[in-house]
């Protein structure tokens, strides 16, 4: 009887010890990772050993087909995860943008990106509702999504010229918009007038305040959704994942930039919560972004990072150890730090030791 009781102990023993085990194992080691450039990459095999060395799990990537199947190999063998940073409706294809100006975003004035200019030269938004737009987006996509050894495409700049600027670059061009003014207000372009008047029966503009339009301005959302969604189908077939770059939070996207990034059925969000940008800004903001995203209904299944603006976090007590703190404290599987060519010795030599588990 006794031995039967030794017995069964030791079998219970044994398997709370390989339950907890496995607890064990499926802590999630925290993650950093970081944008990165082709351009910033000399040397291939020594960038990714130093990358691996200083702790960088995984990069954003941007840079040509031929220099993502160069350094992808590379960075396979030193364990670092590549996806490819892309930008989406801010094009980076000036050629194909001369060819075809009419692609080209409209605002509620009537002035199109094709001639004018929204805050910066770059800014050259293309209208989502344009059918021959999304085909060579998803033409773009399709082709990166033949590199081998490529973990995901990752979205940026995936969205309409910012309405409302987060609210301290404002004095940077010297501006006030405590309002939807319409010179910032874009997706005005004929095509998307059309497509919504075909849907709902009217034109927005014949309305005296568009702005108030929440039919209209939902409109504007889901085209920007569709793609993001159509992009997810493309990288999914092609066995890759989908990732993106979006505003701090759905709440903030919205507002900024007309962004309903919780709608696009993405496998893992690099928010851009960044420091330096915003009026509210500092620990409890940060926190509070970083929960919205966490507990929001439509984001469960999202692997969550935190992006963070390295400069944002110097000459002030909250420090970037402090954000990557408040980041892994409240729920986010990594990090992601912008960029690469802006951290300093001891913020390396930081993320080097900072402890994983």
């Amino acid at each position: 009887m006794m031995n039967r009781k030794i017995i069964t102990l030791s079998v219970f023993v044994t398997i709370i010890l390989l339950f907890n085990c496995q607890v064990v194992d499926k802590v999630p080691q925290k993650q950093f990772w970081c944008w990165i450039s082709a351009g910033q990459i000399a040397d291939v095999d020594s960038s990714m050993h130093l990358l691996q060395s200083q702790g960088i799990d995984g990069i954003l990537l941007t840079g040509s087909i031929d220099k993502y199947n160069e350094i992808i190999p590379i960075a396979e063998k030193y364990g670092i995860r590549v996806h490819a940073w892309t930008w989406i409706m801010n094009s980076t294809q000036r050629d194909t943008l001369k060819k075809h100006p009419e692609w080209l975003s409209v605002n509620r004035n009537g002035h199109s990106l094709s001639d004018s200019m929204a805050y910066v030269h770059y800014y050259k938004f293309m209208c989502p509702a344009i059918p021959e737009v999304r085909n060579y987006i998803y033409n773009r996509v399709t082709q990166l999504c033949q590199i081998d050894g490529l973990e995901a495409i990752s979205l940026d700049y995936h969205r309409y010229v910012d309405v409302i600027l987060p609210e301290k670059l404002w004095d940077k061009y010297g501006i006030v918009q405590d309002i939807e003014y319409p010179e910032w207000d874009y997706g005005y372009h004929p095509a998307m007038l059309a497509k919504f008047s075909e849907k709902h029966g009217y034109n927005p503009q014949e309305n005296t305040d568009p702005t108030q339009d929440s039919l209209w301005r939902k409109f504007r959302y889901d085209q920007i959704s569709e793609i993001a969604r159509e992009i997810q189908k493309i990288a999914h077939a092609h066995g890759k994942k989908l990732s993106a770059s979006p505003f701090p939070t759905p709440t903030l996207a919205m507002r900024h930039v007309r962004q309903e990034w919780n709608t696009w059925n993405l496998d893992m969000a690099f928010p851009m919560v960044y420091n330096g940008f915003y009026a509210e800004e500092g620990p409890d903001w940060l926190q509070a972004c970083i929960l919205e995203n966490i507990n929001h209904p439509d984001l469960q299944q999202v692997e969550m990072y935190t992006g963070l603006y390295v400069p944002g976090h110097r000459g002030q007590d909250f420090d970037l150890k402090s954000a990557i703190d408040i980041a892994f404290a409240n729920g986010s599987v990594g990090v992601a730090l912008f960029d690469y060519g802006t951290l300093s010795a001891d913020e390396w030599k930081m993320i080097r030791e900072y402890p994983r588990n």
